[in-house]
């Protein structure tokens, strides 16, 4: 009974040697990425209104739009608070060492 086990692994261990002696040559992938046909309108950068949401023509959208940008500080706010908050902090003390 102890030889089945040895039979096992002696038919892995030839499996494995097997594989090992395989050529992989000729099985690279033959596919080639190709560049999609685009119409020549997207292409070209079109330019884009500040406001581009009113172009739908929604009044709810246009009226959520405005209370988010009216509830929503911009980043010129945040930059002066964020300096003003810079100069009222006081620099570090720097000791001296004495020689």
């Amino acid at each position: 009974m102890t030889d089945f086990p040895t039979r096992r692994l002696a038919a892995l261990a030839a499996a494995c040697l097997l594989a090992g002696c395989a050529s992989t040559g000729g099985i690279e992938p033959q596919a080639r990425l190709r560049e999609p046909a685009l119409p020549a309108a997207s292409q070209a950068e079109a330019p884009v209104p500040v406001q581009w949401w009113r172009e739908f023509g929604d009044a709810q959208l246009d009226a959520l739009v405005d209370e988010a940008l009216q509830g929503n500080p911009n980043l010129g706010v945040a930059r002066r608070a964020c300096a003003a908050r810079k100069r009222s902090a006081r620099p570090p003390v720097r000791r001296r060492c004495r020689k």
